[in-house]
């Protein structure tokens, strides 16, 4: 198997490890996680877990496409 991206540190939080990750975007970069990683070293349960991944799936859809998520009525000003 052939590894895409190289691992940087394993590190511990909260008692937990959490995967460090070179990005695989070329130029001057943030480390990347492990996003099962970091949810377990804040102590979410599972359901709290599919919510957050529901999210951001939610989200990265939204921006993929290129068009602007709409503002939930609730908050927008009055």
């Amino acid at each position: 198997m052939t590894t895409l991206v190289s691992k940087l540190h394993v590190g511990c939080v909260n008692g937990k490890p959490l995967r460090l990750y070179r990005s695989p975007i070329a130029g001057t970069q943030l480390p990347w996680h492990a996003w099962n990683d970091l949810q377990a070293c804040m102590n979410l349960s599972e359901d709290m877990r599919a919510y957050l991944h529901r999210c951001l799936m939610t989200d990265w859809s939204w921006s993929a496409s290129g068009t602007s998520r709409p503002m939930p009525s609730s908050a927008r000003s009055r």
